[in-house]
């Protein structure tokens, strides 16, 4: 047989007083053998509502409190007036004054880094909904919302052997409702730290002149001296200051190649980490690069002499010899910028050949280098068909010129390009042609000049249309910003990567800001910055404005749409969204769904605000919530701020802006409805003249409450839903027709 209708696990949770009488109650419950969907709810005999068994966990706004020690509640199944239940509990007295007392304070076990967590537990009564505040030495250490164990925990905070702490509690609604207590001696967490040494890594090893450059990390904790000391193989290289970045040290070279350090914390060989490494070794790697020769003008006996530069690396003597063509050009000693060898006889036809050997390492050597034919015959230079075209403008006050030439007996394997009697450019002959940047004069024409290199006499002038390159300089902009965070760190922090167009900037580079926190200035020409680590709260959302430090009003801002969160327990809002379900074109009135994501949240219930206005408290888990009917007037920027009741800095809101409800072909739509109603049958009827497709149905009282709801109900002409509605009065019923939603009122009178 069928069980009896009861209730059982009744759970009820008084949250906020909303007047000096009545506060807001949380109901749960489960029932049996129900015969209705909805419930009632009574308070000593006065009705209070019905509702749906589907939307539990409810909250009841305005339930009376009693002048006794304790409040009463009914709840009895709508369909079945004999199955009822009445609870005894403690309501809220929302008459007294805030009171707060048996206050206790303790600190928890420092940690390896120093510092502790704070332990507070007091009792209250009538505190604010907005919670309270704990202070101490001049700082806000937290803000909570009153829990009903009435125990929290902060931190964390420095034991540093001097602070005496204070902890005061106030009560964020009620100032003059507070509580004081502290320790009579300091917390001291720096003696129960050991120093240690740990993670001693190397990067890359490289011969740098003989030494062996390394470079080194290592992490350190519990110290007490700013410095350390670095040995290689037990000898003492130095002494360094304690650093979190990467450091660098230069070591001599050893014939193994096996490098063993050491470092300690300065003064303390109790303090010790050693690793070892495989590096090279670099003596005897003598190296002799960067060869350049350059032949001098002809003497008058038709001789030359040349010049030659080169670089040297670990030399393994004192000098170097100069050979060619199995001549040897001379012995030199190292150490000067560059040398002269010669004569040479510049005959025409000779290709002479160059390179520069180590006096005691053969095996030190340049490359090889050949020069010539080199021509000291007395053949007059001449340069000849010379064309000079101005190209494009490459930057303010600059353009680029094409220049090509002929020449004959150049005597010279390079030209100078001159300007107003200055050389802007040396090039090789066989580079021809050729494009240089030219400094733009303003003038109709410029002119230009090409000289065989070291042969003033052999020249070549032209004049040609110039451009004019004047940058037209516009306001600075700083556009296209964006702001994307990184991964959390295991200490709840993150780094955020900065983008953004400049355009016409200052010279003085840019300052990112945010929050009320400058994090740092930089040089433009950068693809992205890095800033951070930025503490991943939950709470925060950050914003990143880019200033030019040359011109403040020109700057870009980026906003974070929701807070980043780096702590996986605390209690988070996001995916906040709210979409148009109906608008109602004749009495321009709006119904609004909510959907949201949250993760651990403190109550099984939340309030949605906005305008200054409480939507009601709800309970968690639907996929979605209706509210309405608002007023579409096209004026109202609404806004909705969704709030977990027992933690108000869970919350997360969404500008929605203005609603209109402009006037369509829906109309014919809506006309081709009509809907009866007869209750004794408990049955309400859609009349479906046009016999659309209806996915949904969706019935609301004027004030917004979502009282039932029915889904595919096909297109027949004449569609009966089940309809359990209360209450004689005027009603809402929303239809999705092929997802487009529409809105009916009617009437039930019994």
């Amino acid at each position: 047989s069928t069980p009896a209708c009861s209730f059982s696990n009744i759970v009820l949770s008084p949250i906020n007083c909303d007047g000096e009488e009545t506060y807001s109650l949380g109901i749960d419950f489960q029932v049996q053998s129900a015969t209705s969907i909805f419930f009632d709810v009574y308070s000593e005999g006065n009705y209070l509502g019905a509702f749906q068994y589907a939307d539990l966990p409810i909250v009841v706004n305005n339930f009376p409190a009693r002048d006794s020690d304790y409040d009463i509640i009914t709840i009895c199944d709508n369909g079945n007036n004999s199955c009822c239940e009445t609870v005894e509990f403690m309501g809220l007295d929302c008459n007294e004054p805030c009171n707060i007392f048996n206050y206790f304070v303790e600190a928890h076990e420092c940690d390896d880094q120093g510092l502790f967590d704070m332990y507070i537990q007091f009792e209250q009564t009538n505190g604010s909904e907005d919670g309270f505040i704990v202070r101490g030495n001049g700082i806000v250490y937290d803000t909570f919302q009153y829990s009903e164990n009435g125990w929290y925990t902060f931190g964390p905070l420095v034991g540093d052997c001097e602070t005496l702490f204070e902890f005061i509690v106030i009560d964020l609604g009620d100032p003059s409702c507070m509580v004081a207590t502290g320790f009579d001696e300091p917390i001291c967490c720096i003696d129960n730290l050991e120093c240690e040494l740990s993670n001693f890594t190397f990067g890359v090893a490289e011969c740098n002149e003989g030494l062996v450059g390394i470079n080194y990390s290592f992490d350190f904790t519990g110290t007490t001296n700013d410095f350390y000391d670095f040995y290689d193989d037990g000898e003492l290289v130095g002494f360094f200051e304690f650093s979190n970045e990467e450091q660098y040290v230069e070591v001599e070279s050893n014939d193994t190649g096996i490098y063993t350090f050491t470092i300690c914390e300065n003064d303390n060989p109790a303090c010790c980490i050693t690793n070892s490494l495989a590096g090279p070794t670099c003596e005897g790697s003598c190296t002799i690069g960067d060869f350049f020769i350059e032949a001098q003008a002809c003497d008058d006996d038709e001789f030359f002499e040349v010049d030659l530069e080169f670089n040297v690396t670990n030399p393994t003597s004192t000098g170097f010899s100069v050979f060619g063509d199995g001549n040897n050009y001379g012995s030199f000693e190292y150490g000067e910028t560059f040398y002269t060898i010669g004569p040479f006889e510049g005959d025409c036809s000779s290709v002479y050949e160059f390179v520069v050997v180590d006096n005691d390492n053969p095996a030190c050597t340049s490359n090889f280098l050949f020069l010539g034919p080199i021509c000291c015959e007395m053949q007059e230079c001449e340069i000849f068909d010379l064309e000079v075209e101005a190209i494009e403008c490459i930057e303010e006050g600059f353009y680029l010129v094409g220049i090509d030439f002929e020449y004959n007996n150049a005597g010279n394997a390079f030209f100078d390009v001159i300007v107003d009697n200055e050389i802007i450019g040396f090039f090789s002959l066989d580079d021809l042609p050729i494009t240089v940047e030219y400094p733009a004069s303003g003038n109709p024409n410029d002119v230009l000049t090409v000289c065989i290199n070291d042969n003033p006499n052999c020249c070549a002038v032209a004049e040609f249309d110039s451009l004019h390159c004047e940058e037209e300089t516009g306001d600075c902009e700083i556009t296209n910003l964006i702001a994307e965070a990184h991964e959390c760190d295991e200490n709840g922090m993150f780094l955020v990567d900065i983008a953004f167009t400049p355009n016409n900037p200052g010279e003085d580079g840019f300052e990112i800001r945010g929050n009320g926190t400058s994090y740092g200035t930089f040089g433009y020409g950068e693809t992205f910055y890095t800033i951070g680590p930025i503490e991943g709260d939950c709470e925060t959302i950050y914003e990143f404005i880019v200033i030019d430090l040359s011109d403040p009003t020109c700057f870009g801002e980026f906003v974070f749409e929701e807070a980043v969160c780096c702590d996986p327990d605390q209690c988070h809002i996001s995916n906040l969204e709210a979409e148009i379900i109906s608008c109602d074109t004749t009495e321009n009135i709006f119904f609004v769904s909510i959907s949201f994501d949250i993760q651990n949240n403190a109550t099984q219930f939340f309030e949605i605000t906005g305008n200054g206005e409480s939507y009601g408290a709800f309970g968690f888990g639907q996929d979605s919530y209706t509210l309405g009917p608002l007023n579409a007037d096209g004026e109202t920027f609404y806004e909705f701020v969704i709030t977990d009741t027992g933690d108000e800095d869970c919350s997360a809101f969404v500008e929605f802006g203005t609603v209109d409800c402009f006037v369509s072909s829906t109309e014919d739509v809506e006309q081709s409805f009509e809907i009866n109603t007869y209750y004794q049958y408990g049955e309400l009827h859609l009349i479906n003249q046009g016999q659309h497709k209806i996915n949904s149905v969706e019935i609301f009282n004027l004030n917004g409450k979502y009282i039932l709801g029915h889904e595919n109900l096909g297109s027949e002409k004449r569609i009966s839903l089940d309809a359990n509605i209360p209450h004689n009065g005027i009603y809402i019923a929303v239809l999705n027709i092929e997802g487009n939603f529409h809105s009916l009122k009617f009437i039930i009178i019994e």
